[in-house]
């Protein structure tokens, strides 16, 4: 899906590769235009084995398409025996997202 001509958001992943774990900082608005590319970044890096971090703290935005990612790499990683984390430090605008939609515990917890 492509996004409208001059609705352009900004959407940033910066890798942060560690000794112990590679951090995916994630900055400006994860909606449904580009959710697709966290998918595929979390696909590359999470075949490497090791633990991965999800830092949300860097969002503005996140819509039910975000949040699809984040659960679905969440359920996936467990049912792996993987290392995936979502950190809690977020932005109080994302936070109510996913506290409204019930997320917290299973993203935290």
């Amino acid at each position: 899906m492509s996004q409208p001509p001059g609705n352009a958001a900004h959407f940033e992943i910066i890798e942060q590769v560690g000794e112990q774990e590679v951090r995916l900082l994630l900055q400006g608005e994860l909606d449904m235009f580009v959710a697709d590319r966290l998918s595929d970044r979390l696909e590359v890096v999470s075949k490497a084995g090791t633990p991965v971090v999800l830092d949300l703290s860097g969002l503005d935005f996140i819509d039910s398409s975000g949040l699809r990612v984040l659960v679905d790499y969440s359920s996936r990683a467990a049912n792996a025996g993987c290392d995936l984390r979502v950190d809690q430090n977020v932005s109080t605008t994302v936070e109510r997202v996913i506290q409204m939609m019930g997320l917290g515990s299973f993203l935290w917890d």
